[in-house]
Order: structure tokens, then C-alpha cells, then sequence
């Protein structure tokens, strides 16, 4: 039980691995220079009475 139990901790360890390499490996690619990412004021908040967000 405790040798199967370690097996599959082993196996979500590698596959754990894997996403994180597929993960980092997005992020290389990423085209920063020419996302925009420019931040935009907010002239005014809508107030929660004005939508029905709240309405259940």
C-alpha cells in the first residue's frame, strides 16, 4: 500500500513538473513588448443600486 501510495505522489510530481515547464514555456513566449498594457482612470464608479448584480 505505502509502495503504491509513493508511486502515484512520484506520478503527480512529474506531472506537476510538466505543467509547470508547459507553463514557463507560455510565458516565453509571451510578446511583451507589443501587448498593451496601458492603465486607463476610471472616471466614475456605477454604484450598485444602478444594476441588478445584487439582485438574487
Amino acid at each position: 500500500m505505502a509502495t503504491q501510495k509513493k508511486s502515484t505522489t512520484e506520478q503527480q510530481d512529474i506531472t506537476l513538473d510538466e505543467q509547470i515547464q508547459e507553463k514557463a514555456s507560455e510565458l516565453e513566449n509571451l510578446d511583451l513588448e507589443n501587448l498593451d498594457l496601458e492603465v486607463e482612470a476610471i472616471d466614475e464608479r456605477v454604484s450598485p443600486s444602478e444594476t441588478n448584480v445584487f439582485d438574487k
